[in-house]
């Protein structure tokens, strides 16, 4: 799956959630994907991503993040 096809809305992490203005563009920067210029996830400790409807669920190998799309 390719996150850079969708924007994103929201961002859930463990720690708290995260609700953007408008719905920013994933960036792929090659290593890291980038959300609304300061969320940064690292390819190489994603683990799986499964895509629900506006969910996307990406588990990495230190935690668990859900994008509300």
């Amino acid at each position: 799956m390719n996150l850079t096809d969708n924007k994103v809305k929201e961002i859930r992490y463990p720690h708290g959630t995260y609700r953007l203005g408008e719905a920013a563009e994933v960036i792929d920067e090659g290593s890291f994907y980038r959300i609304d210029g300061t969320h940064i996830f690292d390819k190489h400790k994603i683990v799986d991503v499964q895509m629900d409807e506006n969910r996307v669920e990406i588990h990495m190998k230190d935690k668990d993040v859900v994008l509300i799309v």
